[in-house]
């Protein structure tokens, strides 16, 4: 878990692409349009970029109605997450699908 951890700040702060290798990874990154953190957001936002690098098997996708709370705003983009997630790391190659509607039915913008 440590190694996880490790790897996935690494990754936040641009250090390792791809040290995640192509473990499955979902990034939801909140609504641009409603940011969160003032000046700084523009710095969450390339960090979210980055960390959406660490794995060459990521998603990473923008909510359309979310500022920081992802979870409580827009709750089944998260459990969508969550199923794909689980769906990739339980297939044979471990793959993601690509992002595609039921991200953009539940709220999300693809990236």
């Amino acid at each position: 878990m440590y190694t996880l951890i490790t790897a996935l700040e690494d990754g936040i702060h641009g250090r390792i692409p791809g040290s995640l290798g192509a473990l499955p990874l979902i990034v939801i990154s909140h609504d641009p349009a409603l940011p969160w953190l003032g000046d700084a957001d523009a710095n969450w936002e390339e960090a979210q970029d980055t960390l959406a690098t660490a794995s060459s098997n990521a998603v990473h996708v923008d909510t359309t109605r979310s500022s920081h709370l992802i979870p409580f705003s827009q709750p089944g983009l998260v459990v969508e997450a969550v199923r794909e997630v689980v769906a990739a790391a339980r297939a044979a190659d471990h793959a993601l699908p690509r992002c595609g509607p039921a991200f953009t039915k539940l709220g999300g913008k693809c990236l």
